[in-house]
């Protein structure tokens, strides 16, 4: 704290200006006490309640210690385990060839100009109507093309 210098002429100016600082800086002092004292008081008082919920969590793990293990039912997983059932491997509809969907066909259009699937006189190609078939339950009866 950096000290002034005042212009005070005698001794008695400089000692009651010395009694006013003093006075100043203990009127502050009472203030600081009382929150020291709620201060402890209030730490002590949160001592107690720890020291409480201390003694309630010890207990409830005595309790759930003590119960016989088909009572107590664990939390469920975070992440239960998803059963995918099992699916027919993807064919397309424009090749009948599986491993790819019609969109993403590289047979999409064909030398000729005509669509994926039909055969140079317009026919239906085979193999197109094979895949369907099985996709549709018929176990790859097919019927005559003409």
């Amino acid at each position: 704290m950096a000290v002034k210098p005042f212009g005070d002429q005698t001794l008695t100016d400089a000692i009651n200006r010395a009694k006013a600082c003093e006075l100043t800086m203990n009127s502050g002092r009472p203030r600081i006490m009382n929150y020291m004292q709620t201060g402890k008081s209030e730490m002590a008082e949160l001592t107690k309640l720890v020291t409480v919920l201390a003694q309630q969590v010890s207990e409830i793990e005595k309790k759930i210690d003590n119960c016989p293990s088909g009572s107590y039912r664990k939390p469920p997983a975070a992440r239960p385990e998803l059963s995918v059932p099992d699916r027919p491997p993807i064919v397309c509809y424009s090749c009948g060839e599986p491993g790819h969907i019609s969109r993403r066909c590289p047979k999409k259009e064909n030398t000729t100009g005509g669509k994926a699937g039909f055969n140079q006189t317009g026919n239906i190609d085979p193999n197109l109507l094979q895949g369907l078939l099985k996709q549709l339950g018929g176990q790859g009866q097919s019927a005559p093309l003409n």
